[in-house]
This record gives C-alpha cells, sequence and structure tokens, in this order.
C-alpha cells in the first residue's frame, strides 16, 4: 500500500484565499457542502473543489512513479 497525503497546508498559512484545503485535512481530503435542508442537489465548496484537483493530480504523479 502507498498513502499519498494531502500535500497542502491550509491556504490561509500561506496567506492565499483561493480555499486549498480550507479545512485543515493532513490524513485524507476533505470537503463541505453548507446545510440546505430545501432538497437542492449540495454545492461542494470551490475550495474544496480545488483541494480534490490538486490531490487526483498527487495521486497520478505517485502513480507514474511506481508504473514504468
Amino acid at each position: 500500500m502507498i498513502w499519498v497525503n494531502v500535500g497542502d497546508l491550509q491556504s490561509f498559512l500561506y496567506g492565499k484565499d483561493d480555499g486549498v484545503n480550507r479545512l485543515g485535512g493532513f490524513l485524507g481530503v476533505m470537503g463541505q457542502s453548507q446545510l440546505d435542508m430545501s432538497g437542492k442537489e449540495p454545492v461542494l465548496d470551490s475550495g474544496d473543489y480545488l483541494t480534490s484537483l490538486s490531490f487526483g493530480e498527487r495521486i497520478a504523479e505517485a502513480t507514474k512513479r511506481w508504473v514504468k
């Protein structure tokens, strides 16, 4: 098993406001949508979406290193 960490500190620690890793996950990626009891589809925070894209890239890079 290979564990790939998030690889990003919370964005506010860098003085950025893009919301990457805004929830501060270190053991894995976390995402959150606002609580809405109206029955509408949940909407993922844009920073959480950016975090998931970044994490996907890290997994792809790790896979390339191990699969040759």
